[in-house]
């Protein structure tokens, strides 16, 4: 866990000078004294800044993100039906496939942690910030 914090910070000192790429955290959670029990992910996500200049493929996983994030959303809702999570779309969910492919046994939660802004002039992305969770 020191690790990946250190690397965090380290990107976010990295962030002040540009902020065009994603960062991904993957931290593999063990038990210790338990053999039989399944291992986890943490798995920690910060999204590049999109503006209308944006390169496609940052654009793009955001996109499928969503997508994906929706889709989970429809399967919590309907579990007898097949719904099909785009996750192999873009790099980042591929990266995160673990957390979309649903199984037995197996249980996945997502936190969003967002700026939202009260002002006028930043409703659009707000809204768009919104729509992600649904």
């Amino acid at each position: 866990v020191q690790h990946a914090t250190e690397m965090l910070a380290r990107v976010l000192r990295l962030r002040k000078y540009g902020n065009r790429s994603h960062f991904v955290c993957k931290i593999r959670l063990k038990h210790k004294k338990v053999s039989i029990m399944t291992d986890g992910w943490f798995n920690i996500i910060d999204m590049a800044q999109i503006n209308l200049d944006t390169a496609s493929p940052v654009r793009k996983s955001y996109v499928v993100l969503r997508e994906c994030m929706k889709a989970m959303n429809r399967l919590r809702q309907e579990p007898d039906r097949y719904i099909n999570i785009p996750y192999q779309a873009s790099k980042l969910t591929n990266l995160l496939r673990e957390c979309f492919l649903p199984g037995p046994g197996r249980q996945t939660a997502t936190t969003v942690i967002s700026n939202l802004s009260s002002n006028v002039t930043d409703l659009a992305e707000t809204m768009d910030v919104c729509d992600y969770i649904g």
